[in-house]
């Protein structure tokens, strides 16, 4: 996402991959911080009038198993 203010720019991008090998597990592999983009991008405070948002480099493999 990529905002432009009057005063200033900001961005922020949050990608993830998921695999589903069975129906007891996920896996996921994330770049990025996902809070700034959950909600409504135009009215949401983390994104639309927070120019400190910036693109962190910060790589997340999540795990998740279930019995």
């Amino acid at each position: 996402a990529l905002a432009m203010g009057v005063a200033s720019n900001w961005e922020t991008l949050f990608a993830q991959l998921a695999y589903r090998a069975f129906p007891n597990s996920e896996i996921y592999l994330e770049y990025g911080e996902g809070w700034t983009t959950d909600a409504d991008l135009v009215n949401d405070w983390d994104f639309s009038d927070n120019p400190a948002v910036e693109i962190r480099d910060q790589i997340r493999l999540l795990v998740k198993f279930w019995f």
